[in-house]
This record gives C-alpha cells, sequence and structure tokens, in this order.
C-alpha cells in the first residue's frame, strides 16, 4: 500500500515535470540566443576605427568589447545556465527518479548557479571592469538583487543536501526493512 502512494506521488510529480521541462529548456535556449547575439554585436565604433584616412576592423578593440560584454553578461550567463540545470532536473523527474539522491544534485546546482550570479555581479564583474580600464584593484558593488539571488542560491543549495540525505537514509532504511522481510 505504501509503495502505491510513492508511485502515485512520482507519477504526478512526472506528469508536471513532462509540461515544465519543455518550458525550462525553451526558456534556456532563448536566454543563450540572446546572450549570443549580445556578444556577437560589435559597435560601429569597433568595426571602423580612422586609419590614415580609411576605416578599418582592429581586434584589439572588438576583443576590449567583446570581453566587457561577456564580464557584464556573466550573471545573465549563470542564470541561463539555471535554467538548463533545472531542465536536467525535471528530466530526471519525469523519468521516474523523484527519490533519487542523485537528483537533488542537480537541484543543488541550480542554487549554485545562482550563487555564481550573485558573486559575478557584486565582486567578479566590478573587479573585472577596473581591470580592462588598467586600473587594477577590486571592487564590488552590492544591491538588493544580488543579494536575494545569492540567498535564494544558498536555500536552495542546502534544502538540495538536507534533502538528498533524507532520501539517502530513507534507501538505506528501506534496504534494511527489504533485507528483514
Amino acid at each position: 500500500m505504501m509503495s502505491d502512494i510513492w508511485t502515485a506521488t512520482a507519477q504526478r510529480a512526472a506528469a508536471e515535470a513532462r509540461w515544465l521541462r519543455p518550458l525550462a529548456l525553451s526558456l534556456f535556449i532563448v536566454g543563450l540566443i540572446m546572450i549570443l547575439r549580445e556578444v556577437a554585436s560589435v559597435r560601429e565604433a569597433c568595426a571602423g576605427v580612422m586609419m590614415d584616412g580609411h576605416k578599418s576592423f582592429t581586434w584589439s578593440c572588438a576583443l576590449k568589447e567583446i570581453g566587457a560584454k561577456l564580464i557584464h553578461l556573466g550573471p545573465t550567463t549563470a542564470l541561463v545556465w539555471a535554467l538548463y540545470e533545472a531542465q536536467a532536473y525535471l528530466k530526471r523527474i519525469e523519468d521516474g527518479a523523484v527519490w533519487a539522491p542523485s537528483t537533488m544534485k542537480l537541484f543543488g546546482r541550480i542554487g549554485e548557479a545562482l550563487i555564481i550570479a550573485a558573486a559575478w555581479s557584486v565582486v567578479i564583474a566590478p573587479t573585472l571592469s577596473l581591470w580592462i580600464e588598467h586600473e587594477g584593484g577590486i571592487d564590488w558593488q552590492v544591491d538588493a538583487k544580488a543579494i536575494t539571488l545569492g540567498g535564494l542560491g544558498i536555500v536552495l543549495t542546502a534544502i538540495a543536501k538536507v534533502i538528498g540525505d533524507v532520501l539517502t537514509t530513507a534507501a538505506s532504511l528501506k534496504a534494511d526493512a527489504d533485507a528483514i522481510v
């Protein structure tokens, strides 16, 4: 009887995952395309620098601009990674691995992506921007969005670890009970 409850719960979770996963995957693809489009666009200033009265492309200008864009897009890239991990998590649920501790590791990766987005936004992007401008040093910029993302990431990672531990313990207890029967 207990097995029927677990099976029904896993089936409901799989049904939810079947419609959520394509949404997460679509949002991941849209986000990735938007990032690539942003990186690929080069301002007119870099496309044609005046040299001896003629416009010519320079790699140094383009690389500096693309580098600055990549630094700026770091948090967005981490959030798009979170969408990828979310769809991978939903795929495991869809496949029936609701109670597998390894499934919780994917859930934890979503939290890690949020932490990285926050850290990138607060410390990495401001510091790298200083270095691109040849000023050096360390900079940080804290805002409510970054604190919220980081906090959510920490909480999701902790929840994933706790639930993973609970599922591992439950699997061990079930194995012991099965051995007795």
